[in-house]
């Protein structure tokens, strides 16, 4: 009975095996075939690449040469020391160019003094022609392009070229202006071939269109300056890309090219079907090609499959047998899913406490975005190392969670041991230095760190080692929310929201020796004033929170908001959230902020929308007591690094307010000391 069950077992796993091969082998060659199929897509990119560069080059050239032409003999007229008009006929008929088109000298009413003999002979006036108009109220002794108009004499639409001339006192004298016939660069335009569905424009940099083929049936002036596609023309680097067609919003591959020295921009665009016709085409035939060969490679396949299902049979229990992760050398996920089991049934067995530290690198998208994913990998390896080498116990399991998250697995590590050893692990890791201009603030790398710790005296036996992760998930990521860089505690199976501190009652303790250290708040009310004066928002508070409230010890600008108490209860507060990270906490738009959206005071009056808070941390235990914090009724995005050190500054200068010495004296912030390294700081912000 066993004996059939394992032959029926193995003749399974066997045709698994092969059916997965082939399937391997299918996906294989199908992949060639794709990446065969990408490379002639994208060959077929960079041939219309080619070809609409050698177009533009090509139409680039001779509309230049036109203008060019015609811009020397302006010059040549516009620098001559006319005492008449009519010297200028010798300076036009020795430099006349042989242009498409024709040149004219227009006096200041704008009537036609001379012209070249390639037009006939006329009076005109050109004097309500936009080109005239502008020229002759400008100064400015620069080369202008009209937009395509149609010429009184000719009845020709043409585009001018014109600059203005004046005597040598600098009065207006005339025009002088070349024609430059739009039949003629359609003409040249038509003469490409890019495909039959093919568009080539001549524009001006602030969108007329001067040219175009094919022509359209609009009459009278014509701009696409509002047009995506234009916006690309004016800004991006000249290059093939694939925007909307203006006329009929079809996708088109656009290149352009803008003139030197010319306000021009000469645009070609191809219709992606005519750009891969044939790539359709190769497609259909290999297609068929590639269906015929898997089919015979799966009848083929059938034959070979034993020996190489085997090998690859070998070759994943080599893989399962491995514990390393291949990066950073620590060990990998598999490893500490496995020790976290062992670890918490020996926790539950003896009794004894199991810590959690997940750690996360702060921006570190960032920080592969501005120095390369090869940075990224060294970096990631520095940090492995340290965080290793920072603990001293054998039983200890530092391992790779999944990208830039390690995971720290303390074994008989209560509460306070695991707190201590995750900012040993944290300050470790900062005293690095590693360059990281992404990361705001700090201008190194740095980690957040969340930890729990299993204490079977004080959890349940229901309690899973899922829900460990869970909650030091969870405070990872309420360190990375109040401000990065910090180490955030979690209870198991507690209340989530409670204050995560290691020793609350010592924490109250220090809150009402504070209070009590309160004899006048109108300094705390100036520091308050600094506060929102610098970071430019209508409130500011210094608040001490305890078990129950948070109380304004000094304020600025509350009555504005409508709050007229000195007190709010602790459950609306946002300073309960501040005071467990040691970074300045902030939040942009309090209404998009989970934590937040639901609060009284963002949700109705009186909507609050930003905070920024730094905590005030107790020189001597390192207990948060309060935050001075700024808030504001209008959202703003992040804060600039001065600002937050300003803020910890302005906390700093809270503190030495409330910490007396023995005799009663104290440090007077207010007034910066001679030795004081952050003084001028201080000044700053006073200022």
């Amino acid at each position: 009975m066993h004996t059939a069950r394992t032959s029926s077992n193995r003749a399974w796993l066997s045709l698994r095996a092969r059916n997965g091969l082939i399937l391997l082998v299918v996906a294989g060659m199908m992949s060639i075939f794709g990446y065969m199929l990408i490379e002639l897509r994208r060959d077929a990119w960079e041939e219309a690449a080619v070809a609409s560069d050698n177009v533009m080059a090509a139409l680039g050239r001779d509309f230049q040469r036109q203008i060019d032409m015609i811009d020397r003999v302006l010059d040549l007229l516009q620098t001559s020391d006319f005492s008449a008009l009519s010297q200028s006929h010798a300076v036009l008929l020795e430099n006349l160019p042989s242009i498409a088109g024709r040149m004219l000298i227009l006096d200041s009413s704008g009537a036609v003094v001379d012209q070249s003999s390639s037009g006939p002979s006329s009076r005109t006036s050109y004097s309500d022609q936009d080109f005239f108009i502008r020229l002759s109220r400008s100064r400015a002794l620069v080369t202008y392009i009209s937009e395509p108009f149609v010429d009184p004499a000719t009845q020709n639409t043409v585009i001018a070229v014109a600059r203005r001339l004046n005597k040598a006192d600098g009065r207006f004298v005339g025009v002088a202006v070349g024609l430059l016939y739009v039949t003629y660069l359609v003409d040249e335009m038509e003469t490409v071939r890019l495909g039959p569905n093919q568009a080539i424009a001549l524009l001006r940099s602030d969108g007329a269109v001067l040219a175009r083929f094919p022509q359209t049936e609009r009459a009278g002036r014509e701009t696409i300056a509002n047009s995506g596609v234009f916006r690309h023309f004016a800004t991006a680097e000249p290059g093939l890309f694939i925007g909307r067609g203006i006329i009929d919003g079809n996708p088109r591959a656009y290149n352009f090219m803008r003139f030197q020295n010319l306000p021009l921009i000469l645009a070609v665009g191809m219709s992606l079907e005519d750009i891969y016709a044939d790539w359709y085409k190769t497609t259909f035939l290999l297609g068929g090609l590639f269906l015929v060969l898997n089919a015979v490679l799966g009848f083929v396949g059938f034959r070979l499959i034993r020996e190489l299902a085997l090998r690859r049979e070998s070759e994943e229990r080599y893989r399962q047998l491995s514990n390393i992760d291949g990066l950073t050398g620590l060990s990998n996920r598999r490893r500490f899913d496995e020790a976290l089991t062992q670890e918490w049934r020996r926790a539950r067995r003896t009794r004894k406490p199991l810590s959690l530290l997940i750690m996360d690198l702060d921006r570190f998208k960032g920080f592969n975005d501005l120095y390369g994913h090869l940075a990224g990998d060294e970096c990631l390896r520095r940090v492995a190392a340290v965080t290793a080498g920072t603990l001293g116990r054998g039983s200890d399991l530092v391992a790779r969670y999944g990208g830039e998250e390690i995971v720290v697995l303390l074994p008989d590590t209560d509460r306070t041991g695991g707190r201590t050893a995750a900012e040993r692990i944290r300050t470790a890791i900062e005293t690095l230095r590693i360059e990281h201009q992404a990361n705001i603030g700090y201008g190194v790398v740095t980690v957040s760190i969340g930890h729990a710790t299993y204490d079977p005296s004080e959890n349940p036996d229901e309690a899973r080692s899922e829900e460990l992760v869970a909650t030091t998930d969870a405070a990872l990521y309420d360190a990375k929310r109040a401000g990065r860089n910090s180490v955030v505690t979690r209870r198991l199976c507690a209340d989530p929201d409670e204050v995560n501190l290691l020793d609350e009652k010592k924490r109250l303790a220090s809150v009402e020796q504070a209070r009590n250290a309160v004899n006048d708040t109108a300094i705390f009310d100036a520091i308050a004033e600094i506060a929102a004066r610098i970071l430019g928002t209508s409130s500011a508070m210094v608040s001490l929170l305890d078990d129950q409230e948070q109380t304004f010890i000094g304020s600025s600008g509350l009555d504005a908001l409508g709050v007229t108490a000195d007190r709010i209860p602790r459950a609306i507060s946002f300073c309960r959230y501040a005071i467990q990270g040691r970074a300045v906490m902030v939040v942009g738009d309090a209404s998009q902020d989970v934590r937040f959206s639901n609060n009284p005071v963002v949700a109705g009056a009186p909507h609050i929308r930003f905070y920024a808070g730094a905590p005030l941390i107790v020189s001597s235990d390192g207990h948060a007591i309060g935050t001075i914090a700024v808030v504001d009724e209008v959202a703003r995005p992040e804060i600039s690094e001065m600002h937050r050190r300003l803020l910890v500054e302005l906390a700093t200068v809270v503190m030495n307010h409330l910490e007396k010495d023995g005799s009663g004296s104290r440090r007077d912030a207010m007034a910066p000391a001679a030795d004081e390294e952050k003084a001028p700081l201080y000044r700053l912000s006073l200022a």
